[in-house]
C-alpha cells in the first residue's frame, strides 16, 4: 500500500480532492480507498506518471474527473470503466493511444 493509499484512509468524508503534480510514477491498485463521498478527484499535471493500475480508480463514485497534462501514452480502460457517474469531461493531454470506449467516455461533454 503506497504512502498515498494510507494518508487516504484517514479522510473518508473527503468530497473534493485536489493533486495536481504530484511526484509518483504508477497509480495503484485501490489508490484511493474508502472515499465514499468523493465527488471530484483532480490528478492534472502529474507529469511524472507512467503506468496506472487497471483497477486503480476502484469503489470511486466521483462526478468529475481532470486527467489534464499527463505524460502517459496509455490509460486502461478497465481503468476508467467504472466510473459510471462522471458528468464532467476528463482532459487528457498528449494521449496517444486509447481504444474506443474509453474515447467515448472521455470525449463527453467536450
Amino acid at each position: 500500500m503506497s504512502y498515498m493509499t494510507k494518508a487516504l484512509r484517514y479522510l473518508p468524508s473527503l468530497e473534493f480532492l485536489r493533486m495536481q503534480s504530484f511526484p509518483i510514477d504508477f497509480l495503484p491498485e485501490n489508490a484511493f480507498p474508502s472515499l465514499p463521498y468523493l465527488k471530484s478527484l483532480d490528478l492534472g499535471l502529474w507529469r511524472s506518471l507512467r503506468a496506472i493500475h487497471p483497477q486503480a480508480f476502484n469503489g470511486l463514485n466521483i462526478t468529475v474527473l481532470n486527467l489534464n497534462n499527463w505524460n502517459l501514452t496509455n490509460i486502461p480502460t478497465r481503468a476508467l470503466q467504472k466510473l459510471s457517474r462522471l458528468m464532467e469531461p476528463c482532459f487528457v493531454v498528449k494521449l496517444k493511444k486509447i481504444d474506443k470506449q474509453m474515447t467515448f467516455l472521455l470525449s463527453t461533454g467536450l
